[in-house]
This record gives structure tokens, C-alpha cells and sequence, in this order.
């Protein structure tokens, strides 16, 4: 039988490249499109992977993408901390500040892996977002705008 599952490395890029084609045009219909879990990309396929790099690109050139900056034990390849994710949200962050958001993606469903500590993720996105200015974009101002919170 087939493996059709996230689990499988060929099933996991189709379903990210899929989710981008999905998206594309769609944020082209000038409706806004959220991202979770910084794209579901993997840490092991390094940040030159092509899933990441459409997603740098999607976030760069279209100003009407999101992406939430969370899952950082879906991203990871190891056990906590999930450092190896941290590469994957500065280089997010630094790609379009002002459309990124960041939530400890309480309950962690679906976890196979180490599940994480809420508190150990909120330190974790103290090291991948040490700028007290973008910290507070990353926490308050985008989803503020995003959400229309007045």
C-alpha cells in the first residue's frame, strides 16, 4: 500500500508544493492566506530545500501571504529545544516582518515526535526573534492587522 502520509519525504514535498499552488492564486484574487506551521517544512532538507525557498519566495513577492512562525517540533528533526527550526523562522521573519505571527500551536495535535513544552516553545521564539521591535510585531501588531483587532 501506498504511503501517503507527512511521514513520507516524497508525499511531504507534494503536499507543500501543493499547498503553495493552492495559495498562489488565491492571494492573487486579493484575499489574504495564512500559513501555519512555517509551511510544514522540514529541518533536515536544509533552508536551500525547494518547499522552503517557494515559500521565501511567496512570502517575499506576495504581499497578501502569511505565515505563522510555530511548530517548531513539526520542523525539527530532533528533540527539544528544536533548535535545528530556528534558521527556518528568522529567515521568515526577516523575509516579510510585517506578515509573520507566532502561537505555541496549542494542543499539539498529531504529534508523533517529542511533544513540546508551551514554555520551551516560548523560549525557543525568544532566540528566533531576539528583536524586542520584532518580537512585537511578530506578536501583537501583525496579528493585530491581520485579525482587524480596533
Amino acid at each position: 500500500m501506498a504511503d501517503f502520509s507527512l511521514n513520507n519525504p516524497g508525499m511531504f514535498k507534494v503536499h507543500v508544493l501543493l499547498a503553495l499552488v493552492l495559495v498562489w492564486p488565491f492571494a492573487a484574487r486579493a484575499q489574504t492566506q495564512t500559513l501555519t506551521l512555517q509551511g510544514r517544512v522540514r529541518a533536515q532538507d536544509g533552508l536551500e530545500s525547494e518547499p522552503f525557498r517557494l515559500l521565501v519566495a511567496l512570502m517575499r513577492d506576495n504581499p497578501l501571504a502569511w505565515v505563522k512562525v510555530c511548530g517548531a517540533e513539526r520542523v525539527s528533526v530532533g528533540k527539544r529545544p528544536f533548535d535545528d527550526a530556528i534558521p527556518f523562522a528568522r529567515t521568515l521573519i526577516e523575509t516579510a516582518p510585517d506578515r509573520v505571527l507566532w502561537g505555541t500551536d496549542f494542543p499539539h495535535p498529531n504529534i508523533s515526535k517529542d511533544m513540546p513544552n508551551d514554555g520551551g516553545l516560548v523560549d525557543l521564539m525568544f532566540r528566533f526573534c531576539p528583536d524586542e521591535t520584532l518580537r512585537k510585531r511578530l506578536l501583537v501588531d501583525n496579528p493585530a492587522r491581520l485579525y482587524d483587532f480596533t
